[in-house]
């Protein structure tokens, strides 16, 4: 695929080097281990709710950068097929029943501020979990977050 874009393509803006999007999506997980450092004063439980919030805000936004990047590069998705992955999906997909068949669906889903554990937040951890599984694919990679 070429670096150029022509006047007439339609997907244009999708025409972002698949190198720029491994940084954006490295720098946006090496800013999430920087998310306990974050205490937000104005709300009611400042240690919790802005953390989670944050975090929500990183990984929804790193999972529109991580579709395209999959797209983009396709043997990337090779890397989602580990033990970890499956478990944690099958983790997240019972939740999701049991929140579905429980008594308060609404508390189950988006749970109550002074905790912020429902399943919203599992879902995103669930995202997280699958774009730190196809991006640090290599040993390297882990070694280079850990000593940042």
């Amino acid at each position: 695929m070429s670096r150029f874009v022509k006047k007439n393509d339609k997907l244009a803006y999708l025409q972002i080097p698949g190198s720029i999007l491994e940084k954006i999506v490295f720098v946006g997980v090496f800013l999430t281990s920087f998310i306990p450092l974050i205490v937000v004063n104005p709300i009611i439980f400042p240690f919790v709710v802005g953390k989670h919030l944050v975090f929500r805000f990183i990984v929804s936004a790193l999972v529109g950068l991580w579709l395209l990047w999959i797209w983009r590069q396709p043997p990337l998705k090779k890397y989602l097929n580990s033990w970890v992955v499956y478990s944690f999906s099958l983790f997240v997909l019972v939740s999701l029943i049991a929140d579905i068949f429980g008594v308060d669906i609404k508390t189950s889903v988006w749970s109550v501020y002074e905790r912020m554990g429902g399943f919203i937040n599992l879902l995103h951890l669930w995202l997280f979990l699958l774009i730190i599984a196809s991006a640090f694919r290599y040993k390297q990679y882990w070694l280079k977050i850990f000593s940042a």
